[in-house]
């Protein structure tokens, strides 16, 4: 093939070889990678462990519930944190009883 009809140029690897230099100045070569703190371990599992929020001693379930539009619409309107609301005034229920 011709070397008029390439698309990249033709490198002489001789000559480039030829004019490279010797030795390779110290801070060109000195390279910081984002690995360097990497955590290192064997097992997923213990890094999956790490990652996120600590578990709840006693976590809440998501569930789905229906509800009247009146109590729905009283807690809305006490804005965000409605959700929490409602399941404290649900505890409180449950102790005066």
């Amino acid at each position: 093939m011709k070397q008029e009809n390439l698309s990249i140029p033709f490198i002489n690897k001789k000559s480039l070889l030829a004019n490279a230099p010797e030795t390779v100045a110290k801070d060109d070569s000195e390279q910081v990678f984002d690995w360097d703190n990497a955590v290192v371990s064997s097992d997923l599992h213990d890094l999956r462990e790490k990652l996120g929020r600590p578990r709840l001693a006693n976590p809440k379930k998501s569930v789905t519930i229906r509800l009247d539009n009146s109590i729905l619409q009283y807690f809305k309107a006490t804005g965000k944190g409605w959700q929490t609301r409602m399941n404290s005034a649900l505890l409180e229920w449950i102790a005066s009883h």
